[in-house]
């Protein structure tokens, strides 16, 4: 059994690691082989999963009565092993994480981002951005796309900096200074939102959870009401700034509130297609952010996104029930923290705020934030113990 944690421990470790040194090792396969064992040890599933996990064997269902591709299915069942190594992460000590990214994944992100400094000026890379007028290449980092990678090292620098140690905030410093190099605009704001709440005072800090915590659960119903009150001019703004999101985005939401039980998961691209505004792809003043001119020749399939959303990506491919099942687990999770004044509750609130802007159903940082922070949970909040008949949420120890 002890051979077997360790194994396990390893898989946990490793899996965040997807490119590194310049190619693709996909090692992110190993977290849906934790959730595959933590699944066969037949043990209770904590309550608050359950909704998800329901939500997920539904969504087999919904794909089938789409007609919806093989991946589908594929991606379904390995959504459900990742929950399962959630669960096992949350059975784990509060420090199981942090010994993690110390020994594991931190020497390895210093390594990779070394080999990334080596080629900094002599190879064309992959990502840039423009940053006033100069065209500078972006790391890429472990997750193998400069957005997800910010994303994994924002979560791993915010988890060791929620715990008071020396060590943990040098290498938590160090996390964060080679995540800025992935020039995401999400992560600069992460880190804002934690960083605020970090310095809050306690008699305003659940209220400060709370605001953000509904910001980003209100995010789709926001931006469907945005999309109903302003002008053309002002959604051809919102084009511009959200790197010309905006229309997909409301396409994917409208899909959403119109399927209550969602397209499918991976599945919600060709429905999405006919809601979106054409009107405003098409006009000349976005003709420097959208390619009209494959719009014209081969229609809007040629141009079209994804979610770049978590909101999004639910509410379009597991439909209204679906998110209200995600958001369930969410809400009782951090009522509970907060009810108990552990101020690492915002390591889940900040990672909500930026896979506002990134999907992120199927990431290892999104559920292992989750998962830790149900570690955090004091034992009269026993999660771990509870069963499907439960009713009473409180166990007296």
């Amino acid at each position: 059994m002890y051979l077997l944690e360790k194994i396990l421990a390893t898989f946990v470790a490793v899996s965040p690691i997807k490119y590194l040194c310049g190619t693709f090792v996909y090692f992110n396969i190993f977290f849906p082989l934790v959730g595959l064992v933590q699944f066969f040890r037949f043990r209770n599933i904590p309550f608050l999963f359950y909704p998800i996990i329901v939500s997920c064997f539904f969504n087999l269902i919904i794909c089938f009565w789409h007609l919806a591709p093989a991946e589908s299915y594929f991606r379904v069942i390995q959504l459900f092993l990742i929950i399962y190594g959630a669960i096992y992460v949350s059975s784990r000590s509060d420090d199981f994480l942090p010994t993690l990214i110390l020994r594991v994944f931190f020497p390895v992100l210093v390594v990779d981002f070394l080999f990334f400094l080596s080629f900094y000026f002599f190879e064309n890379a992959s990502h840039t951005r423009n940053i006033f007028g100069f065209v500078v290449p972006r790391y890429v980092g472990l997750a193998g796309d400069p957005n997800f990678s910010g994303m994994l090292c924002a979560v791993a620098s915010m988890i060791l900096f929620s715990f008071r140690k020396r060590v943990n905030f040098f290498v938590g410093m160090v996390i964060v200074f080679i995540s800025l190099f992935t020039f995401s605009r999400t992560v600069f704001i992460v880190y804002f939102v934690f960083s605020l709440g970090m310095l809050m005072r306690r008699e305003l800090f659940k209220i400060y959870c709370w605001f953000f915590l509904f910001l980003v659960f209100l995010f789709p119903v926001s931006l469907l009401l945005v999309d109903s009150y302003v002008s053309v001019d002002d959604k051809i703004y919102l084009t511009k700034i959200t790197s010309a999101r905006y229309p997909f985005w409301v396409a994917y939401c409208t899909l959403g509130i119109q399927s209550p039980l969602g397209c499918g998961y991976f599945n919600s691209l060709e429905n999405a297609l006919d809601f979106i505004d054409m009107d405003l792809l098409l006009h000349d003043d976005l003709s420097g952010y959208v390619n009209q001119g494959l719009i014209r020749k081969d229609g809007v399939r040629a141009v079209f996104i994804e979610q770049h959303s978590l909101q999004l990506q639910v509410l379009s491919d597991f439909g209204v029930v679906g998110y209200l099942s995600l958001w369930c687990l969410i809400f009782v999770l951090v009522w509970a923290l907060l009810q108990s004044n552990n101020k690492k509750v915002l390591i889940i609130i900040s990672s909500l705020v930026g896979y506002t802007f990134i999907n992120a159903m199927s990431e290892w940082a999104l559920w292992c934030s989750i998962g830790f922070s149900c570690s955090l949970l004091p034992l009269r909040f026993s999660w771990r113990d509870l069963s499907f008949g439960s009713v009473d949420l409180y166990h007296d120890s």
